[in-house]
C-alpha cells in the first residue's frame, strides 16, 4: 500500500515539474518592459523615448510619450519596409490601426496610439517583438531611455 502512496506521489511530482509552461525570462522581459514603460511614463526627469532594439543593427521600435503613448514604427531602412506588412497583420488582429506619419527630415513611420498603461505596452510590445521581428521569448532586448 505504501508503495502505490510513494509510486503516486513520485507520478504527480514527475508531471508538474515537467509540465509545459512558459518560460521564467520570459515572464521577466516583460516585467523588465513594464518597468522601462513606467519609467518613460512616470519618471522624472521626464524621459521622451524608449527605444527596444531587436538586436545590433537590427529591427527596433520607437515609443514616445508627450501628450499620449505611442508606437513609433520606422520605416525608413528596407529591414523595416519588409516587416512592414506583418506589423500591420499584428495591428490589424489585435483591432489597432496605425497613422502613417512623415518626420520632419522625410522619414516616414507607421504611429500606434496605445494607452497609458505600462502593462498594456509592455505586452504590445513583446507582441511585436515575437510576431514581427521574430524573436525568440527568451532572447535578450536592448532597451534605451532618451531624455
Amino acid at each position: 500500500m505504501i508503495w502505490i502512496v510513494v509510486i503516486v506521489l513520485v507520478s504527480l511530482f514527475g508531471l508538474w515539474a515537467f509540465w509545459p509552461r512558459k518560460s521564467f525570462t520570459q515572464y521577466r522581459r516583460v516585467d523588465r518592459l513594464c518597468r522601462k514603460f513606467r519609467e518613460l511614463l512616470n519618471g522624472s526627469p521626464k524621459p521622451t523615448a524608449l527605444i527596444l532594439e531587436a538586436s545590433r543593427n537590427g529591427p527596433f521600435l520607437q515609443f514616445s510619450h508627450f501628450s499620449d503613448l505611442v508606437a513609433n514604427f520606422p520605416l525608413v531602412t528596407e529591414q523595416h519596409q519588409n516587416l512592414e506588412p506583418k506589423f500591420r497583420k499584428v495591428l490589424d488582429n489585435n483591432e489597432l490601426s496605425p497613422s502613417d506619419v512623415t518626420g520632419t527630415d522625410g522619414a516616414r513611420f507607421l504611429e500606434v496610439k496605445l494607452p497609458q498603461d505600462p502593462e498594456a505596452a509592455a505586452k504590445f510590445a513583446e507582441l511585436i517583438l515575437i510576431e514581427v521581428f521574430g524573436l525568440d521569448p527568451n532572447s535578450r532586448v536592448k532597451t534605451k531611455l532618451l531624455a
